[in-house]
């Protein structure tokens, strides 16, 4: 479906056309016919890579998998992993600058043999009044840790688990987001960290504070 749906956006763009238009921006999976339609008339052509290479996050997950097993509910090869990984390196084939969001995403093309020298990486940012300020002097008790995402292989929750267990009476873990988990890991988590499972976007800066 993610690739139908990058495949079908993309047509509808190029369908409308691109006007007066010097350039175009898109984003890994969902901009190959754009990036190639906007090459053939002279148009600057972008696309962010917006994480590390599926090639490369397959493998990485496949040695957790095998370090973890047990923990997602939906390990395992996709079979429409290929086809993706096609696309993507396709669409950095067809720009002219490739935007990365940190040094390893930008490793992760590399590691691939893509075209590198067109990778420039540019941190994300974040708007500071959706963090709420907070007194450090006033704070007391123990270390506070929170993550913020997804709960499972790829954002390393494992390791989150293990730091709880070892920092157990020093240091309190909340973990939000939902979580892609086998129960038995998920109970084991919820035996260490406070999982508090997704909440709404505008309820986020008070888990900060």
């Amino acid at each position: 479906i993610h690739i139908w749906a990058g495949r079908r956006f993309a047509e509808l763009v190029v369908r409308r056309g691109f006007g007066r238009d010097g350039a175009v921006y898109t984003m890994n999976s969902a901009g190959l016919e754009i990036l190639r339609v906007a090459r053939t008339l002279g148009l600057f052509t972008v696309m962010e890579q917006t994480i590390a290479a599926r090639a490369v996050e397959r493998q990485l997950l496949a040695e957790e998998t095998a370090a973890f097993p047990g923990w997602e509910l939906h390990a395992g090869h996709d079979l429409h992993d290929d086809d993706f990984c096609a696309r993507e390196q396709a669409e950095w084939n067809a720009s002219d600058r490739i935007m990365c969001g940190s040094d390893f995403v930008k490793t992760s093309i590399a590691a691939l043999g893509g075209p590198v020298t067109r990778c420039r990486v540019v941190p994300y940012g974040i708007r500071n009044d959706d963090i709420p300020a907070s007194d450090r002097a006033a704070r007391t008790g123990p270390l506070r840790v929170l993550t913020v995402g997804v709960l499972g292989l790829r954002k390393g929750t494992p390791y989150i688990l293990e730091a709880a267990k070892r920092l157990h009476g020093q240091a309190v873990f909340r973990l939000v987001g939902l979580a892609d988990l086998h129960p038995d890991a998920l109970t084991d988590l919820r035996r260490w960290c406070e999982v508090t499972g997704p909440v709404v976007r505008s309820d986020i800066g008070r888990h900060y504070e």
